[in-house]
């Protein structure tokens, strides 16, 4: 720091306040320096400044501390000096957790909606795939019974016989193969006649060349004719099945034993069941028999059933016999 004497005209002193022109008290002071040994970072000069005497002015002499101009910095100085910033850089605030924790629970909200979306999206997919399958179902189901129909009346030949001349048949089928016969849906399939222990096969049946009903191969099977009603249907459904034959009994062989008011159940091959209540029973000879008459139900305003099978006394050189049974049941 210079030590060189400080006066008035110096430039510090510049746009001050002071007397332009000496006065003729004006007394030039002696200037003492004052210094500051134990800081040593920096010291400080002090002046003793003009005492006026002047009656106009103070008497008492005044003493003013004037701070020398800053040192010029040293280039270690200015390097090390941190510049004062003007304005604050903008600093990012952190997120209040309250608001944190909201944006949590949106997003929870959003994907579990995003879940919900995509779960209807599936189930529909589904459905639609499982509705299509079905139709492909349901047509193929319909061209199969179509189909059944159309073998049931065809094979109607197959399974019935007309011949006097050759006996029916005594295997009695197995329960495996009764309980898994099918027919089509419209058409009888079983026969149970409660009071006499009967529970048999519906077999569809037709008529001969000499338009003669044909009858089952085997005693323990009953056979539909095809031209006629169906279960439930108006009119009468004709059933017929054997007696026997020898020693053997057939499905129809007490068909005599049944009274007013019996029970006769059908069921058709969707499994619905149609019960059907006794009205008569006669017996007659062959040549009394009205088989068009079985055709008709005995109450016109109810669907009907008639059973027939044979009777009587062999005819001698054949396995027929002289009479025939009737039963007429109404639903």
């Amino acid at each position: 720091m210079s030590r060189a004497r400080l006066t008035l005209d110096n430039q510090v002193f510049s746009g001050t306040q002071r007397y332009t022109q000496r006065s003729a008290s004006y007394e030039r002071r002696t200037v003492q320096r004052v210094e500051q040994g134990s800081m040593g970072a920096r010291q400080r000069s002090s002046l003793q400044v003009v005492r006026r005497t002047s009656e106009k002015h103070c008497r008492k002499p005044v003493f003013m501390d004037i701070k020398p101009p800053s040192p010029a910095l040293s280039v270690h100085q200015r390097n090390h000096i941190k510049p004062r910033l003007t304005q604050q850089p903008a600093t990012i605030q952190p997120r209040p957790a309250r608001s944190k924790r909201r944006n949590q629970r949106l997003r929870r909200v959003l994907h579990r909606q995003n879940m919900l979306y995509a779960g209807a999206i599936v189930v529909f997919g589904l459905g639609l795939y499982a509705g299509l399958g079905g139709l492909r179902a349901n047509k193929q189901v319909a061209v199969q019974v179509e189909a059944l129909q159309t073998q049931a009346v065809q094979g109607a030949t197959d399974e019935g016989n007309t011949d006097e001349t050759v006996p029916p048949s005594t295997e009695k089928p197995a329960p495996s193969v009764v309980r898994a016969y099918s027919v089509a849906p419209v058409n009888p399939r079983y026969i149970d006649i409660p009071k006499l222990n009967v529970h048999a096969r519906i077999l569809s049946m037709g008529v001969d060349e000499h338009n003669e009903l044909k009858a089952p191969r085997g005693i323990y099977d009953a056979g539909w004719y095809n031209a006629s009603s169906r279960p439930g249907e108006n009119g009468a459904m004709l059933v017929d099945g054997h007696s026997g034959i020898g020693g053997t009994r057939g499905i129809f062989h007490d068909l005599t034993k049944l009274t007013s008011g019996d029970a006769i159940t059908i069921e058709r091959g969707d499994g619905q069941v149609f019960t059907y209540s006794v009205v008569d029973v006669k017996v007659l000879d062959v040549a009394q028999v009205d088989m068009s008459a079985l055709l008709v139900s005995a109450d016109t305003s109810r669907p009907g059933l008639s059973l027939i099978t044979c009777a009587g006394n062999q005819v001698p050189g054949t396995f027929n016999l002289t009479q025939r049974v009737v039963v007429r049941a109404v639903r």
